[in-house]
């Protein structure tokens, strides 16, 4: 009856030493459950990864062009108390000196014509989302300042005014 137990609880005395010890079990259990660990971990960074970029702002790949981003207007007397601001974000529309509404920039997108570039950004407002379509003409080689004018507007320039 002795053999019997022995046996069952792994064998005569001299014979458990070459089978794993506990010890030896939950070194070779922790290896493989590291590694399993790990990939748990990687595919959980891969989720969360692409949830914000599926859930990030529907902006263009870079937003508002740098050469747009600045507060614009212009000399035309229709116009002497109005301009219009681009951020990375978001467009201001100044309707006077005192008076501006702000709304959010859903994208942008650029179309290169002859002479200029036409960018639109889709900007939210309380009815959906709307365009503002500008012409942007680059610094000239000779000096020239860069210039806005819209599309229905092309003999109204408008301006960058330089920053301090």
């Amino acid at each position: 009856m002795t053999s019997r137990t022995s046996r069952a609880r792994g064998g005569p005395r001299g014979t458990t030493a070459s089978r794993p010890t506990p010890t030896t079990r939950n070194r070779a259990a922790s290896k493989t459950n590291r590694g399993g660990r790990l990939f748990v971990i990687a595919s959980a960074l891969m989720v969360v990864l692409a949830a914000l970029y599926l859930l990030r702002p529907s902006l263009s790949d870079d937003g508002v062009p740098r050469e747009l981003v600045g507060h614009w207007t212009t000399t035309n007397n229709r116009y002497a108390d109005r301009g219009f601001s681009l951020s990375q974000s978001t467009l201001a529309l100044f309707t006077s000196a005192s008076d501006s509404t702000v709304y959010r920039i859903q994208s942008a997108t650029r179309e290169e014509r002859a002479g200029d570039v036409l960018y639109t950004i889709r900007y939210e407002d309380q009815g959906g989302v709307l365009p503002f379509a500008v012409a942007y003409g680059p610094r000239a080689q000779d000096g020239s300042p860069e210039w806005i004018h819209f599309p229905h507007q092309p003999e109204i320039e408008w301006r960058r005014e330089q920053g301090p």
